[in-house]
């Protein structure tokens, strides 16, 4: 009977041994299914944050895509700049060009008109003196016309008279006989 006193003895010291050891095993299993639920939610963490990562990956990709991009569009400009204002210089050195002719074709085109006044001015005084001469011309036209007339007249008159005169001598004669 002591053997199974102490046989009892011993089967309620492990019977506690085991719940303690249950009750150790319960709070590792709790403990273990916290870690795996811990776990789980790190692994998703570390999946969203891989995921991320990729994001961020993709996003680093397409700006250093359209970096080159922007520095290649930024060299072309660049080239395009250069060749813009060779030719701005190119067509101001022109307009000064043109700018210096224009101002000699003004000057030419000033000397022309006063040359033209001056022609026109020249042009009206021969005109005056062509109708002041025009007129003289005229009046003694009218004037040897009116002479011519009169020595017609007076000429005609005196072949009257000397016709006159010559019936008057037959006439004297014819009175005579």
């Amino acid at each position: 009977m002591e053997e199974i006193e102490a046989k009892r003895k011993l089967i309620s010291d492990k019977t506690i041994e085991m719940e303690s050891f249950n009750k150790f095993l319960e709070e590792t299993e709790k403990q273990l299914s916290e870690l795996l639920l811990s776990s789980e939610d790190i692994s998703r963490k570390i999946e969203n944050e891989v995921l991320e990562l990729n994001n961020i990956s993709v996003k680093s990709s397409d700006a250093k895509v359209a970096l080159m991009s922007s520095n290649s569009s930024i060299e072309e400009i660049n080239s395009r700049c250069s060749v813009i204002d060779k030719l701005i210089e190119e067509k101001e050195a022109e307009f000064e060009k043109l700018n210096t002719e224009l101002s000699e074709i003004k000057k030419l085109i000033d000397n022309i008109e006063e040359e033209e006044n001056s022609y026109n001015n020249s042009i009206k005084g021969y005109k005056l003196r062509y109708d002041s001469r025009k007129e003289k011309a005229d009046q003694l036209k009218e004037s040897a016309q009116k002479i011519r007339l009169d020595i017609e007249a007076k000429k005609h008159k005196a072949e009257i008279l000397r016709d006159l005169e010559k019936n008057m001598e037959g006439f004297n004669h014819s009175v005579k006989t």
